[in-house]
């Protein structure tokens, strides 16, 4: 067993507790660093069996007074797991205060991976590799607008700390492309591709980029915009032969990026489109544990020089894997989907993002937060009926 102390730092989300369970299912104890929650009394993960101590934060520069009281001193150097954008920033603008003492995900130099989170450098570069990118226009000031701007077009924060899904529109003209952009938002509007589906390829590189594993794909069944996907397949990614690996390695390399990390393809017939990387732990990273593919692992042995050839070689993902979130039976109670069709995809099923037997807490609690919801919402209900 390892001797170093494994963090996991992220939020109320898939991210964060696919880092506890990969580690956790390994015999590993798990230190979380919670990340400020609005919706802290529906936090199922905090009840997970795997977690050793945790951090409850009140600001994301917290981080680093706790790594510095708790973890700087150890013996053994700390291992770092980020399942969240503001993390791995943060991290990264302490680089050269905080490399001696802790492992964590970096690309060599401080304030790189920040470089390359901000899209206006990523595009080029990521098309440099050999990656296909939409055509982009940037946008700092809603007022002055390009005029060659192709219509329809979608909208998207151009850094994912500076905006949120909000921020994200397809406008079909410039009166509608006005009226949705905000203030103070850094935008980027891309040519809008109607799309047949959507990959999330995630991976593991180790020695700055030069060497990258990606096992598998996840291609998004059925996914709103406004949750995770509700429904995913793992597939091997020679199923898709518009995807170009080789371009996706030397993308990584190119940054120098070594960690866990996914790249987002939109894929119309024989073309795939280059969405974004991002250089942290995804929410569908457990899938890829529970297949045969442990990555924070696979990082948690580079990080102590225990990761052999050996190791890689046999990595491996049993495919096709199926995912489903608890909140697809919406999809049923709002007729997009036949409970029949649900039933049958249900039943060849073998991951959740959430139920698991092995850690059941989490799980459990999500159904007793969701009861209460509909309790209340009979309530409301039978209250205004009688006051009617």
């Amino acid at each position: 067993m390892l001797a170093n102390k494994i963090i996991v730092v992220g939020g109320n989300h898939p991210n964060t507790l696919g880092l506890i369970r990969s580690i956790g299912e390994k015999g590993l104890p798990v230190y979380l660093m919670l990340e400020p929650c609005s919706t802290l009394a529906y936090c199922n993960l905090r009840f997970s069996k795997y977690i050793t101590k945790m951090y409850m934060l009140k600001s994301e520069e917290e981080i680093l007074t706790i790594l510095h009281t708790d973890f700087k001193n150890e013996k053994e150097k700390p291992i770092i797991l980020c399942g969240s954008d503001a993390s791995i920033s943060l991290l990264d603008s302490h680089y050269n205060e905080l490399k001696e003492f802790f492992c964590f995900f970096n690309a060599g130099d401080q304030g790189r991976i920040n470089h390359f989170m901000d899209k206006i450098n990523m595009f080029p570069l990521a098309a440099k590799c050999g990656l296909n990118v939409i055509k982009t226009w940037h946008i700092k000031d809603k007022t002055r607008i390009p005029d060659d701007i192709t219509f329809p077009c979608l909208t998207k924060p151009n850094n994912s700390l500076g905006g949120d899904k909000e921020d994200i529109h397809i406008c079909y003209n410039k009166d509608e492309l006005e009226t949705c952009l905000r203030d103070n938002v850094d935008y980027l509007i891309q040519e809008y591709i109607e799309k047949e589906y959507e990959l999330d390829i995630n991976g593991f590189a180790y020695n700055h980029g030069r060497d990258v594993v990606l096992p598998a794909a996840v291609r998004k069944i059925r996914d709103k915009s406004y949750r995770q996907s509700d429904y995913i397949v793992l597939e091997d990614i020679s199923n898709h032969p518009q995807v170009d690996k080789d371009a996706i390695c030397k993308f990584v390399s190119s940054i120098g990026f070594e960690g866990l990390f996914s790249v987002e393809l939109l894929c119309k017939k024989d073309k795939a489109y280059f969405l974004e990387i991002n250089m942290r732990n995804d929410g569908v990273g457990y899938l890829y544990t529970k297949t045969g593919a442990n990555h924070p692992y696979l990082w948690a042995l580079y990080s102590t020089g225990n990761l052999t050839e050996s190791i890689i070689n046999n990595v491996r993902c049993k495919t096709p894997t199926y995912l489903m979130q608890q909140a697809d039976f919406s999809n049923v109670l709002h007729h997009e989907l036949s409970f029949t069709k649900w039933l049958r995809d249900l039943c060849r099923t073998r991951a959740f993002f959430v139920l698991s037997i092995q850690d059941p807490k989490p799980f459990l609690f999500t159904l007793l937060v969701n009861f209460r919801i509909l309790i209340e919402k009979l309530h409301l209900k039978k209250k205004y009926h009688h006051e009617k």
